[in-house]
C-alpha cells in the first residue's frame, strides 16, 4: 500500500482538526462552570510546548495527568510529566487518574539541613503552595535522614574512614538538629492555624518519603526541585527524581526563588 503526500497532509489535517475540536470542547466544559478558559494548540514536542506556553503568557501554574494512556515510561509518572517537573519555571501539579477535587490529605517534604540558602527558600515556597491548597485535613511535614553507614557505603563515599561508633554519633547529632529544624517549620504552619505532624523518617528519601506516601493514604505530596549553577533544569542531586520514580500519588512540584528554565521561548 502507497500513500502520497496529499494523503499524508490531510490524515495530519483529520488528526489536528480531531484534537483541536476535542480541546474546545474542554474549555467550553470549564466556561460553563465560570471558569474564563482559552484552547491553545502548539506544535513539537509536548512539554517543550507547555513550557514555552508557560514562558510567553506567564502562567502561574501547569496541570498535567501523572501519565497519558499511549506512554511507554514505566513507573507512576509519563515522560512529560517528567520533563515539565524537571524544566517547567512555574509550579507543575500532576494529577493521578482518580484524583479528588477536595484533597484530604497532603504530605510536604522538605530538606531542614541542607546548607544552601536555596533550599532555605524553597522550603517557604513549598510550605506555602502547600497551605494554599487549603486540605481538609492535617498537614503531615517530612525530613527522611539516611544511616550515614548506608549512605556512605552505597555511595562508595569511603564509609572505612569512620568507624560505626563514630558514625551513629554523628547521625545522632544530625538527628537532632533535623528534628529541631522540622519543629521550627512546623510550628510556622500552626501559627497559620493548620494543624501539622512534623515527621523525621529513618532512611533515604527515594525510599522513606515514597514509603510514607503509601502507608499512610496520602494524596498529595509537595516537594521542591532544585536547578544549580550550571546544571539548570537538573533535580538537586537528583534526589527528588528519584522520589519521583517510586511515588504513586499526586504530585505539585515547586521550584525555588529565580529559577530559570533551560527551556527558551521562540
Amino acid at each position: 500500500m502507497q500513500f502520497l503526500a496529499s494523503d499524508g497532509e490531510h490524515i495530519v489535517e483529520k488528526v489536528t482538526g480531531g484534537k483541536r475540536r476535542a480541546l474546545s470542547q474542554l474549555a467550553d466544559s470549564l466556561r460553563s462552570q465560570g471558569i474564563e478558559a482559552d484552547s491553545v494548540m502548539r506544535d513539537g514536542r509536548s512539554s517543550v510546548a507547555m513550557i514555552r506556553e508557560v514562558i510567553a503568557n506567564q502562567h502561574d501554574l501547569v496541570v498535567k495527568l501523572a501519565k497519558g494512556r499511549f506512554s511507554n515510561r514505566s513507573g507512576f509518572f509519563g515522560s512529560t510529566a517528567i520533563r515539565l517537573m524537571r524544566k517547567c519555571p512555574c509550579p507543575v501539579l500532576v494529577v493521578n487518574d482518580d484524583h479528588e477535587d477536595v484533597v484530604n490529605s497532603v504530605a510536604i517534604a522538605v530538606d531542614v539541613l541542607d546548607p544552601h540558602g536555596i533550599q532555605h527558600e524553597l522550603n517557604d515556597c513549598v510550605i506555602d503552595s502547600a497551605l494554599s491548597i487549603d486540605p481538609q485535613s492535617s498537614v503531615d511535614l517530612l525530613y527522611a535522614l539516611p544511616r550515614l553507614m548506608t549512605m556512605m557505603v552505597g555511595d562508595d563515599m569511603g564509609g572505612d574512614l569512620f568507624t560505626a561508633v563514630e558514625l551513629e554519633k554523628l547521625h545522632g547529632e544530625m538527628l537532632v538538629k533535623a528534628k529541631d529544624q522540622l519543629t521550627t517549620l512546623a510550628d510556622t504552619i500552626r501559627e497559620r492555624g493548620v494543624a501539622v505532624r512534623d515527621m523525621t523518617l529513618d532512611g533515604r528519601p527515594e525510599f522513606a518519603i515514597p514509603d510514607y506516601t503509601a502507608e499512610h493514604g496520602i494524596e498529595l505530596l509537595v516537594m521542591g526541585t532544585v536547578g544549580r549553577s550550571g546544571m539548570d533544569g537538573f533535580f538537586y542531586g537528583n534526589t527528588s527524581e528519584r522520589i519521583l520514580n517510586r511515588v504513586k500519588c499526586s504530585v505539585l512540584a515547586i521550584k525555588p526563588p529565580g529559577y530559570v528554565s533551560p527551556i527558551r521561548a521562540k
